[in-house]
């Protein structure tokens, strides 16, 4: 799955408000 860094940045600052531990899982 490519997405570009734009978005990845959108999602990781999604699941950062969710409480998601984005560090850690990231691949």
């Amino acid at each position: 799955m490519l997405i570009t860094d734009t978005a990845a940045n959108h999602i990781r600052e999604a699941l950062k408000v969710l409480g998601y531990d984005v560090e850690s899982s990231h691949m």
